[in-house]
């Protein structure tokens, strides 16, 4: 496209030169003023357009997209990627199942804490049976540490294991559910934690424990069954699975 453009720039002022030529007083045009290959390179010249892409005015400024490898080829990627082949697991929208059990894995790593409750509950409902197969192979070898999160999710048995704000009812043996519930065990919050309030309260209210931390990089609380827990401002209480 770029070399028609600067041909036909070329040739466009060859014809105007010629007309102007055979206006002055019915002169035939001369060889040298002619669209022979020569003079279309000298037009070219003339008019500043070089051998180079970065000459010509009319070129794109933005270059070419580049394919991107976002998730280099593995021994282990590969392997897994020849089975998926063998055995028909392939995923909608990514050229290799590989790719696909690699995003998740990196998405988890941001759902940090909590990620395995959030896959769970956010994502396995809206999989279809490619995406749950391909994860669930692929997280052994691809996604080892998130492999014991991923299965859980994917098998149903997935327990909240965080508490964010407001305030949870401590129930033993609390799985997902869309209300506050949390099991009882040992909770930390980390970070730079600035003016954070939890409290751990009975049925009537009576306060067991309580703190607000102005300031703190780390806090840890057990809750047991039965209680209360509240939160303001601290953030995402964690709890090891």
């Amino acid at each position: 496209m770029r070399s028609m453009r600067r041909v036909g720039v070329a040739v466009v002022a060859a014809v105007l030169g010629l007309g102007l030529s055979g206006c002055g007083g019915g002169e035939e045009p001369s060889a040298t003023t002619s669209a022979s290959e020569g003079s279309i390179d000298d037009l070219n010249k003339d008019l500043g357009y070089g051998d180079d892409a970065d000459d010509d005015p009319f070129a794109d400024d933005e270059p070419a997209d580049e394919p991107s490898d976002e998730y280099p080829d593995t021994d282990e990627s590969i392997a897994f990627d020849e089975k998926a082949a063998s055995n028909g697991w392939e995923v909608d929208g990514y050229t290799q199942p590989s790719e696909y059990v690699l995003m998740m894995c990196e998405s988890m790593d941001a759902w940090e804490p909590g990620a395995g409750e959030n896959l769970a509950r956010n994502q396995v409902p809206n999989m279809g049976k490619a995406e749950k197969t391909a994860l669930r192979e692929g997280a052994p070898t691809l996604c080892k540490k998130h492999a014991k999160e991923i299965k859980d999710a994917l098998g149903g048995k997935s327990a909240t294991r965080t508490m964010s704000e407001g305030t949870y009812k401590i129930v033993a043996g609390a799985g997902l559910s869309k209300e506050e519930v949390a099991p009882p065990g040992t909770y930390t919050v980390s970070g730079d934690l600035a003016d954070c309030y939890w409290e751990r309260t009975r049925k009537d209210g009576t306060i067991i424990d309580n703190q607000f931390a102005t300031a703190a990089r780390s806090i840890t609380v057990t809750v047991r069954a039965g209680e209360l827990f509240t939160s303001r401002d601290c953030g995402t209480w964690a709890s090891p699975q």
